[in-house]
């Protein structure tokens, strides 16, 4: 499926041989891969150098023959310098970049939360949260696995609904006892700032533009529960300066008073003049425990997420 969903522009590649090996650059192939969005980008295999400078003086060549600004994504040097051959993939300068910053407090020694932060090839950012069934180190175990088979089959280019239902017969099938987790999943696209938001019974996500928060909800079960899965996605157009808030539900949980679990954490959020992602992590999970006189009643995680544009895109 995947062979068939990405396709090599032969023409482009034969001129591009042609003009490197004009300009005395030693490239033995050069593929330009075009993904099924219509995003380019090339897989370089050239003799290896002896600086370790030879993918970053061909990307401003291929960025010139091409007339796009291209740079280094991912590279395999060999382990001697000037013996064999290099590896490397261009792909086409991104608009925006994602900083990102998190925090975790466990109710028991081990959290069973679990999440990553990932680019994938084609130009997005993976964010992943995913809350374990209770508490400790079967919880961990639990959402870690989701997390990493989430983050290896969309690196590997599998698309994202056909990677949430092969996790799910995964869970279904490990274990005779009742075995499921939640998903919290985004993925912005680095060249519209465009994110895509998929939950399966995970926590509200909020969207902090300056003093106005937005809120992504779901009602789906978590997954592991049922044999078929309902993955609905929910598309925002974001902008640079914009702010993305995952958490679990142990953070919104932590009642104190009468207010609604998210309308806490929402107005926190519009009052906060704080933007560094690590920071808000922290002031979150702090609040969170303070509500919880101490002693939280399940795992907390918060994973903050803001997007930068690039100068000169």
């Amino acid at each position: 499926e995947i062979d068939l969903r990405t396709r090599v522009d032969q023409e482009l590649r034969t001129r591009l041989l042609k003009e490197t090996r004009k300009l005395g650059i030693k490239v033995h192939d050069a593929a330009p891969f075009i993904t099924p969005d219509n995003q380019v980008y090339f897989r370089i295999v050239a003799t290896s150098c002896t600086d370790g400078a030879t993918c970053d003086t061909l990307a401003p060549t291929i960025s010139f023959l091409t007339g796009e600004t291209y740079e280094v994504c991912e590279k395999q040097c060999p382990r001697q310098m000037g013996k064999g051959r290099c590896e490397f993939t261009l792909s086409k300068a991104y608009s925006y970049r994602v900083v990102t910053g998190a925090a975790q407090l466990a109710k028991e020694r081990v959290s069973g939360d679990s999440f990553t932060v990932a680019t994938l090839k084609e130009g997005k950012e993976l964010l992943v949260l995913s809350d374990g069934m209770g508490v400790g180190k079967r919880a961990f175990m639990e959402s870690r696995a989701v997390v990493n088979l989430l983050e290896e089959l969309l690196t590997g280019g599998f698309a994202k609904d056909v990677a949430l239902k092969t996790i799910n017969s995964v869970l279904l099938l490990r274990s005779p006892s009742e075995t499921f987790a939640t998903v919290d999943l985004c993925m912005i696209d680095l060249y519209s700032a465009e994110a895509d938001f998929v939950k399966i019974g995970s926590a509200p996500t909020f969207i902090k533009r300056g003093a106005k928060v937005g809120v992504v909800t779901s009602s789906t079960p978590p997954i592991g529960i049922l044999n078929n899965i309902e993955t609905v996605s929910e598309k925002r157009a974001l902008r640079a300066g914009d702010v993305i808030i995952m958490v679990t539900d142990g953070v919104l949980d932590s009642p104190r008073g009468r207010e609604d679990r998210e309308i806490w954490l929402q107005r926190l959020l519009s009052e906060m003049e704080e933007t560094d992602p690590q920071r808000i992590s922290d002031l979150i999970i702090n609040r969170a425990l303070d509500r919880a006189r101490g002693q939280p009643t399940d795992d907390m995680t918060v994973l903050v997420a803001r997007i930068d544009g690039v100068k000169g895109s």
